[in-house]
């Protein structure tokens, strides 16, 4: 025993998203406390091999794979099908009471170890509270807010025990046309009680960037749940980034455009390309074969990547 409390934390992506999950892990490894050892569990339809001994290069992980016939029938949007997983984390974990579970569009400024162990009060799952924001508001009538899984703590014993991933398929096929915001809707509204934990945990992308946030739109939906020196002290010590919103991707920006600590983390990712930032012969290969890829299959993998290639060699 190496004396270290272990706490395991979830992620689940498919190959479009290996360079942002690899980011995101070794982040979370990097800031970890010296007594803090994070168990990385990965879920996954069928990651590649060769993808699997490139992650293991950042830290050891516990591959478990999901049936591919899980979640068919499902609505899925632009994020895929992985983000789906996290409902079903109950009935693919076994031996954890409570595990953390983090979407792969962030990056880790500190460590999480004070969230893992907070007081649950017997809520099946905590995450960041926030105002409504682009869902159904037929949905969510009578509620003022929600709560935001891109970074949960989750006790799996209560999710057993109330049977969250049969009433979680039992809601999408009731409200399947009502969820605009797919697993977010269903945990919000199948799990019986939330817990609130401290906004650092998610402080969005934009929220960093501008100094008066008073003019950020996240700042509409969290000034009647925050105040703005709460607001101010996550925007400026922030436990974790999260890159969600409108816009391109940051992991799909020039080097140039991605924030310092970003960037830092993308160069040195196993997954990063330097042929994305040089306008050369191999570049211009790349925009041609991912081009072609995609007007075969009509993949958005290829035609994203193309676009990549393509600011490469024409800008």
């Amino acid at each position: 025993m190496n004396g270290k409390t272990k706490i395991p934390v979830v992620f689940a992506f498919d190959e479009n998203y290996v360079l942002p999950a690899s980011v995101a892990i070794s982040s979370l490894v990097e800031k970890a406390k010296e007594d803090v050892e994070y168990e990385i569990i990965v879920l996954h339809e069928g990651l590649s091999e060769s993808v699997k001994r490139e992650f293991e290069k950042i830290s050891p992980i516990k591959w478990i794979g999901v049936p591919k016939k899980a979640i068919n029938g499902f609505p899925c949007g632009w994020s895929g099908r992985a983000t789906w997983f996290r409902i079903m984390i109950a009935e693919l974990l076994e031996g954890y009471k409570r595990v953390i579970w983090s979407d792969v569009d962030v990056l880790f400024c500190d460590d999480i170890s004070e969230a893992f162990s907070m007081e649950m009060n017997g809520a099946q799952w905590a995450g960041v509270y926030t105002g409504l924001n682009g869902v159904d508001e037929k949905l969510y009538e009578g509620r003022k807010g929600l709560y935001l899984p891109g970074f949960m703590v989750v006790d799996l014993n209560s999710w057993k025990d109330m049977c969250f991933w049969e009433k979680a398929q039992a809601f999408v096929k009731e409200h399947f046309s009502d969820l605009k915001s797919y697993d977010l809707d269903v945990l919000n509204m199948v799990a019986q009680k939330k817990e609130s934990i401290p906004l650092k945990y998610c402080v969005f992308e934009r929220l960093v960037d501008n100094e008066d946030f008073h003019t950020v739109p996240e700042y509409a939906f969290l000034r009647d749940f925050y105040s703005d020196e709460e607001i101010e002290n996550a925007r400026k010590k922030p436990a974790i980034i999260h890159y969600a919103g409108p816009g391109m991707k940051i992991w799909l920006r020039r080097l140039r455009d991605m924030h310092e600590d970003y960037r830092n983390a993308v160069i040195k990712s196993p997954f990063w390309d330097e042929d994305r930032e040089k306008s050369s012969l191999r570049s211009f290969w790349k925009y041609f074969v991912n081009t072609l890829k995609y007007f075969a299959t009509r993949n958005i993998k290829f035609r994203r990547q193309a676009g990549i290639y393509k600011r490469a060699v024409f800008s």
